[in-house]
């Protein structure tokens, strides 16, 4: 009769000791799945508003981004878009804008896995190359010269959603502000893209 005790404690012990076991695979599981974002690499396309230009123009672009963090992203990216007709003081003119941004990016990833909302800010180089509609390459003069090549800051923010094991479909918009011009040049944007994960 004495044997039966003992074997009811053992049962207890192992079970408990168990159930820690689970209970350690489980926490290490979950802070794996929130614990960093990840090096990406990506291109985008979508459509930018630009101040007075009229309407939008597509735009282009690619970038890489590295973790710095658990949360962090720093990276870089290259835009592009070129506008065939628009207005500028009553001028028609031809315009497009190639800039340089260098990006942080803070990923929430204590959300549901597939989806990952992000807040992103930086800075980006711009050179603007506005011609006239003759066909005559000329960078703007006198009061519009300083539109030629300028900073600006980026800020916005974003989603990301994991479709597969490394890919995800990304959509962001961004506003760039370009800093003192006299040529109201400052841009909203909305990117859709896919990131490779790596």
């Amino acid at each position: 009769m004495k044997i039966y005790p003992v074997i009811l404690c053992s049962l207890i012990a192992s079970t408990t000791a168990v159930a820690q076991s689970d209970s350690a695979t489980s926490s290490t599981r979950a802070h794996a799945v929130v614990h960093q974002a990840p090096n990406q690499a990506g291109v985008r396309v979508g459509m930018s508003k630009v101040e007075q230009l009229g309407d939008p123009v597509v735009t282009y672009g690619v970038y890489t981004d590295y973790a710095v963090g658990d949360n962090l992203l720093a990276g870089g990216a290259l835009d592009y878009w070129d506008k065939s007709t628009g207005t500028i003081a009553e001028t028609t003119v031809r315009a497009s804008d190639l800039s340089a941004a260098l990006d942080l990016k803070y990923i929430f990833t204590n959300v549901t896995q597939s989806f990952r909302p992000y807040l992103v800010a930086g800075a980006a180089a711009h050179r603007f190359e506005i011609r006239e509609k003759a066909n005559q390459t000329k960078r703007l003069e006198s009061n519009y010269r300083d539109a030629v090549g300028k900073f600006g800051l980026d800020y916005g923010g974003g989603v990301s959603y994991r479709f597969d094991r490394a890919i995800d479909a990304v959509g962001e918009i961004r506003y760039r502000n370009i800093m003192d011009s006299s040529v109201a040049l400052s841009q909203l944007a909305f990117t859709g893209g896919l990131n490779y994960v790596m």
